[in-house]
């Protein structure tokens, strides 16, 4: 399954999750890659398509820490504005921010809006959104910001020019 982040961005993650409960929202390339190569000490990977979870999971190492689960919900077209609209995403968003996980990786739909859960719950934590060169995810980081949490911006990889990742830590 070919992933579709730069591998520096890659590895951050991988680092940051070691021994760590971790949670991410949307599933692929990535989760295969992270499965193989960190070892956090509990993960939960949420998809909102099910037959993509499917093929992810055929992909995926046997890890027992690792668990893999679907929670539907009808966002816009993918990489534009249009996938933060999800009037059912209630259930996918709370899948991840009912958990009590030291580290996230949102790179699913209605990221901003799963962003903003996850800073609404006050806890502290550290957070990955993916694709952040995206301009409008910039009102949930400024969100973040406001309510707290530090950035550190990773720049895209030669093998994904333009791609951005954003950590944020409260």
């Amino acid at each position: 399954m070919k992933c579709l982040m730069p591998l520096n961005q890659r590895e951050v993650i991988a680092e940051a999750i070691k021994g760590k409960r971790y949670v991410e929202w949307g599933m692929g390339g990535s989760t295969v890659w992270l499965a193989n190569n960190a070892n956090p000490s509990d993960a939960l990977s949420i998809e909102h398509d099910a037959a993509w979870m499917l093929g992810v999971s055929d992909a995926m190492p046997f890890i027992s820490a690792w668990t893999l689960v679907s929670v539907g919900c009808t966002p816009g077209a993918n990489a534009t504005p249009d996938e933060e609209i999800a009037d059912d995403a209630g259930l996918y968003i709370a899948t991840g921010t009912d958990t009590d996980a030291d580290v996230y990786l949102i790179d699913g739909v209605v990221r901003g809006r799963c962003l903003t859960a996850l800073v609404d719950t006050g806890r502290p934590m550290t957070v990955f959104l993916h694709d952040t060169h995206r301009d409008w995810y910039d009102g949930a980081i400024a969100y973040a910001i406001a309510h707290g949490f530090e950035r550190t911006d990773y720049p895209e990889g030669p093998d994904y020019p333009g791609c951005l990742l954003t950590r944020l830590v409260r």
